[in-house]
Formats: structure tokens, sequence, C-alpha cells
């Protein structure tokens, strides 16, 4: 099974349709919720599609170890190839991917860390990606002028990038204004619904399954 038909036949042509459809012309995005309903699956399927597409992709995680987030990967893809019905091709096709992502862990949210690390990546000349995932963003006072000064940041290295925002005390939708498309993920008794915040409407609906956080459009 190609790693194109494992796209085409499984959940993560959702992702497709969310990259090629929804947020074609975006480069700066988030996906936000509160706490427990999937963000960092949804970051992790966006990068398992683009890791299948043969790109780089670093994972930056604010709050669990590199463990941690390397378990996530390995159950969101055995999730991902059951659905095709491929479960048994897992450790071939993750073998073959995995060169394609680079995990790392951060304390804290910092646009000039994120720029230092970057830069280090790219005097080493052995890793550098085509898209970044930040997983676990607090709001704070401060938190808008890091969103802006990162995405200058990733826009001068030409880095496609996702962050996923944690709804807390301090929350407010004006968090989404340096964004050029966000989506919200609200969970209910069946299902997860993710809704536009900001960007092109959908025509087709998408939802996270409760149990997996597997995307699904019914």
């Amino acid at each position: 099974m190609s790693k194109q038909e494992i796209i085409k036949d499984s959940p993560l042509k959702y992702v497709g349709y969310i990259e090629r459809e929804i947020f074609k012309e975006a480069s700066f995005k988030a996906v936000l919720s509160q706490p427990g309903t999937g963000k960092t699956a949804f970051l992790v399927q966006i990068a398992l599609y683009n890791m299948l597409n043969d790109k780089n992709v670093i994972h930056i995680s604010l709050n669990n170890s590199v463990n941690k987030v390397a378990l996530w990967y390995d159950e969101v893809f055995y999730n991902i190839l059951n659905h095709a019905g491929k479960a048994k091709e897992n450790n071939k096709i993750i073998e073959d991917i995995l060169p394609h992502r680079l995990i790392m862990t951060f304390g804290d949210f910092h646009a000039s860390k994120i720029k230092e690390a970057l830069l280090n990546l790219k005097a080493q000349n052995i890793f550098f990606p085509k898209m970044i995932l930040i997983d676990g963003v607090l709001p704070s006072s401060g938190i808008i002028q890091e969103l802006i000064n990162l995405k200058e940041i990733v826009s001068n290295f030409s880095i496609d990038t996702w962050i996923s925002i944690r709804e807390n005390g301090l929350f407010n939708k004006s968090i989404i204004e340096p964004f050029d498309c966000a989506v919200e993920l609200n969970a209910t008794n069946k299902d997860i619904n993710m809704s536009i915040l900001k960007g092109k409407e959908v025509t087709i609906p998408l939802k996270l399954e409760l149990s997996t956080f597997i995307l699904k459009n019914n």
C-alpha cells in the first residue's frame, strides 16, 4: 500500500480537504479547544498527512515529553490505518515516514526560542521543516504579541505553521487575530465538532470521533 493510497483510503483524506480547500492560502493557523478535546490528535493528523507527502515536520510540545508525543503518533496512526483496514502494515509505513518528523519540547512559548531552534537547524543543514506544529499554547497577557512575532519569523523561513491553543480562564477570541485561519473543537455527547472561527466556510462538515479523535465527516 503506497503512502498516497493510505491518504486516499483513510481519514487523512479529510486533512487534505482542510489543507487544500479550507486553508489553501493560509500559512499561520490555529486550533482551539478546551483541554482533552482532541487538539493534539488533530495536530498529529495534520503532521502525518504531511509526512506521508514526504514533507519534514517539527512538532513542538509545551506540556508533554518527547516520548508521550511519540506515543500519540503511534496511537493515532494505528487508528488511521485500522480505519483503512491496513493496521498490519503499521510498522513498515511508520519506519518509512519517521525521518520526516522531529519532536521538540519547550517549557514555555516564546517566539525567540523557536527562532533560535530554526536557526540552529538551518546551520546544521540536516533537517529543516516545511511545517511546524506548536502544541499547548496557553492564553496570557502577552500572547498576541508573541504570536505576531512568531508569524513574522515563520514567514521569513516560509514555514507552514499550526498552533494549538487551550481555552482557559484567560481565553478571549481576540487571540485569533494574528492567524490567517482558525478552527475550534467542541465536544458533544457523540462527537467533537469542528467549526471555523476564521477562514473559508466548509462544504463538508468535519468532526472528530469522541473515542479516538480521528477526523470524520458524519
